[in-house]
């Protein structure tokens, strides 16, 4: 009887020890989560810029250098959308992470990359 209390008292510590761990990484997630609406502001900027400049440089209004400057931008920050999520899949067990790039993907919609690209 004592035998049994004790694997039952080892396997509720391996229960805590594991519940706390997955408590960090979903506070590690919202983070991410953070990160990723403020990646995707910081796109929609850009290619606000970008729209904006191409008819004005196609008309000679703005410089050629700044809208390669806008387009950089833009690059940029389709790049700095998907850091947060890989950043995600590195640090959090993957069914977690798989679960919030799906939930991610589904409220943002980015129509620069596909799914397999973020949750892959």
């Amino acid at each position: 009887m004592q035998q049994a209390q004790a694997q039952v008292d080892g396997l509720q510590a391996q229960i805590d020890v594991q519940t706390s761990q997955v408590s960090s990484q979903i506070s590690h997630a919202g983070a991410e989560a953070s990160a990723v609406q403020s990646a995707r502001a910081r796109l929609a900027l850009a290619q606000a810029t970008q729209n904006r400049l191409t008819p004005l440089a196609a008309q000679g209004f703005v410089t050629r250098e700044a809208l390669d400057q806008a387009r950089t931008e833009t690059r940029s920050a389709e790049h700095r959308c998907n850091r947060p999520c890989n950043r995600l899949l590195q640090r959090v067990r993957p069914y977690v992470a798989w679960r919030l790039c799906v939930q991610i993907w589904r409220l943002q919609k980015p129509s620069f990359v596909k799914r397999s690209a973020i949750c892959a």
